[in-house]
């Protein structure tokens, strides 16, 4: 009996930006400016060790660090290929595709306008499309093995999230969610943000494309003052609830994990010098927000993101505090979460088989 393992392509999602006005995929999981790395990440460190074989993928003109969905990828040789992908295009859009519509016409009306690009849910199964192509094969169709699994962080859960409930791939009859292998959800905001007060807080610096397009969808309002009432949104069949609702709380019939963390990073200091943490478990979401009914979900004790110290805020009577979240400390470069996903993603004995 000979053991043959099948290894499954690997991509990257990024999640919510601020200054989404590039298509640059660097910010989170390979954070290089050219070939200098500002810090280790969970997959900086795997590609240094060479796990299993996997290494980047390259597209036409070499570059393995950042792809988008107008990435030209040649004949992949090898199937262990880690791609980390961007969603923005730079261009005003949203994560859903159309299917579900905000039930306030003020805010459909503003939305509608960012449905005038791709989604960045279509924008992730152009790119899908692309690496079967390259790794499979122009008939990748026909092989039931040609897969891909995902590992998203943040924002990029949901967008994940859409493409499975909604989509094909395009030009076929094949749905997204048949040719997606595995999923490792980190951090990601599955159910949207129930503390719509820190949300609006925490996206602030948004442009108004977005707080009217992925703000609303991860059920944040666009102002302090419309605080208080979830977001509804409508589907084609006029089902009501908040965007993520509609999409599902379970794991869409697809075997994935959820790692969640559970370090805040802020705290409140009293006047009198006793502190105290302060806002969602890791610093930006609440557990119950990151929850996949299904599957298995995994505390870690660490924060969102990578994150520098910032100076103290000073108010009447108390000061807050951003300890940051750097190595260790934040989800993204924390040794148990790398381990988490190489034995999850990256050592699949399941996707292999038996052969005399």
């Amino acid at each position: 009996m000979v053991l043959i393992l099948f290894s499954i392509p690997v991509i990257l999602l990024h999640g919510h930006r601020s200054d989404a006005i590039d298509t640059l995929a660097t910010k989170v999981w390979l954070p290089y400016q050219g070939d200098y790395l500002e810090h280790p990440t969970v997959f900086t460190e795997i590609l240094d060790e060479k796990y299993n074989g996997y290494r980047c993928g390259k597209d036409k003109f070499g570059d393995s660090i950042s792809f988008n969905s107008k990435s030209i990828l040649p004949a992949q040789k090898e199937k262990n290929l880690i791609f980390n992908f961007s969603y923005y295009t730079g261009k005003p859009s949203v994560i859903g595709g159309g299917q579900l519509l905000p039930v306030c016409e003020k805010y459909r009306r503003k939305y509608s306008e960012n449905l005038k690009s791709k989604s960045y849910s279509e924008e992730l199964a152009i790119f899908v499309k692309k690496v079967l192509v390259s790794v499979y094969g122009d008939n990748w169709e026909e092989k039931e093995h040609a897969k891909v699994n995902f590992v998203a962080h943040c924002m990029g859960g949901i967008v994940l999230r859409y493409a499975i409930k909604f989509l094909n791939i395009p030009g076929t009859e094949v749905s997204f969610k048949d040719i997606t292998g595995k999923i490792c959800y980190v951090a990601s905001p599955n159910n949207g943000f129930h503390n719509q007060l820190f949300g609006v807080e925490a996206l602030a610096y948004d442009s108004e494309w977005q707080k009217f397009g992925e703000d609303l969808e991860m059920n944040i309002p666009p102002s302090k003052l419309k605080i208080g009432r979830d977001i509804e949104f409508h589907s084609k069949s006029k089902e009501r609830g908040t965007f993520c609702e509609l999409i599902g709380s379970d794991d869409l019939g697809v075997e994935s994990i959820n790692i969640y963390g559970t370090r805040n990073h802020f705290r409140v200091r009293l006047f009198f010098g006793v502190s105290f943490s302060l806002g969602p478990d890791d610093g930006d979401i609440y557990f119950e927000d990151t929850y996949v009914k299904g599957t298995k979900n995994i505390p870690v004790h660490a924060s969102h993101s990578y994150s520098l110290p910032h100076k103290a805020k000073d108010y009447l009577v108390f000061s807050v505090i951003d300890k940051g979240a750097t190595g260790e400390e934040a989800l993204t470069s924390n040794s148990e979460v790398k381990e988490i996903i190489k034995d999850f993603i990256l050592s699949d004995t399941k996707n292999g088989s038996i052969a005399n």
